[in-house]
C-alpha cells in the first residue's frame, strides 16, 4: 500500500527521541544526514556501519561507529543488534545511503553488489529486529523494468536503473511500517557530480519534469530527515497497520526541504 507522509517542519514534542542505524555514512548526502540527526536533539544516537572509521565523526558523541566485513553484513548487522537490543540506543530507524560515486568506472558485478546485494542484506537484518523505518537513497528514473542498454553501468543508463528499481522493490516488500524511498536527481554539491552536469542541469531544469530538478546534498540530508520525523509521529510503536511506502521525488521531495534550510543552488 502506498501512502504519502504529509510535510510537517514543527513535528510535535510528544514524538519520542529515537536512534538511528546506518549503511553509508562516508558518502557526501550520508554525511549530511549523519549531521542532521546529530544537531537534532529528537535523534539520541546513530550507530554507523563501516569499511573504516570516518574521522570526521570519530569525536562525536552521539555516533558509534563499527568497523564491518561488508561481505557477511547481514550477520554483522544482526551481532551488533542483538548486542544493543537491551540498550536505549537500539534504533528504530535505518538508513540506507550507499553507492558508487562514478559508476561508470565499474563493472555490473559490483554495481550490483553495493546497489542492491549489500543494502538488501543490511535491511533484512534490520527488519528481523522489528526497526519501523527505512529510508533509501535511490536515483531520480529507478525502475525495476529497466534493461541494460548501450549505456552500461552509467547514472542514468538501463542497468544502473533496474538496479535501483530493484532495492526499491526489495524493501518495499519487506513489511517495514514506513519506508522512504528518495529519488534526487542531480545532487549540487557533491564532489561525484560532474562540473559539467552541475552546471548545465540548473540552465535546463524550468524545460523539465520537476523530478529532474537538482538538490544540493545538504537540503536532501535534511529531508531525509525531516520525512523521518513526520512518518515516526504518525504511528505509535504498537501499531502494525497503515504500512506506507513513499516516493520522494519533484514536489514531494522538495516540501520536505525545511524552509530556513533551503540552499540556493
Amino acid at each position: 500500500t502506498k501512502s504519502e507522509c504529509k510535510a510537517n517542519e514543527d513535528i510535535s514534542d510528544s514524538l519520542k527521541p529515537f536512534n538511528v542505524i546506518m549503511i553509508g555514512g562516508s558518502g557526501s548526502v550520508g554525511k549530511e544526514l549523519v549531521n542532521k540527526c546529530i544537531a537534532s536533539d529528537k535523534c539520541e544516537s546513530i550507530h554507523l556501519l563501516n569499511r573504516k572509521e570516518i574521522p570526521s565523526f570519530t569525536n562525536q558523541e552521539k555516533v558509534q561507529q563499527y568497523i564491518v566485513d561488508m561481505s557477511q553484513l547481514e550477520s554483522e548487522t544482526d551481532k551488533i543488534l542483538n548486542n544493543i537490543k537491551d540498550d536505549k540506543s537500539f534504533p528504530s530507524v535505518a538508513y540506507i545511503t550507499m553507492g558508487i560515486g562514478a559508476p561508470s568506472k565499474t563493472d555490473e558485478e559490483t554495481l550490483e553488489k553495493v546497489d542492491v546485494t549489500l543494502p538488501t542484506e543490511f535491511a533484512k537484518a534490520v527488519n528481523n529486529h522489528k526497526i519501523s523505518h527505512i529510508a533509501l537513497l535511490s536515483s531520480v528514473g529507478a525502475d525495476i523494468t529497466k534493461k541494460k542498454n548501450w549505456l552500461g553501468t552509467s547514472a542514468g543508463g538501463g542497468l544502473y536503473l533496474h538496479l535501483k528499481g530493484q532495492i526499491e522493490h526489495n524493501l518495499s516488500t519487506m513489511g517495514f511500517k514506513s519506508v522512504g524511498l528518495f529519488r534526487p536527481s542531480t545532487l549540487y554539491g557533491s564532489p561525484n557530480t560532474p562540473g559539467a552536469a552541475a552546471t548545465l542541469a540548473p540552465l535546463i531544469e524550468w524545460a523539465l519534469p520537476k523530478k529532474y530538478t537538482g538538490i544540493q546534498i545538504s537540503d536532501l540530508g535534511a529531508a531525509m530527515f525531516q520525512h523521518t520525523l513526520d512518518c515516526l509521529s504518525k504511528y505509535s510503536d504498537d501499531d502494525d497497520e497503515n504500512k506506507r511506502v513513499d516516493i520522494l521525488e519533484g514536489d514531494n521531495l522538495f516540501k520536505y526541504i525545511p524552509k530556513k534550510e533551503a540552499a540556493s543552488k
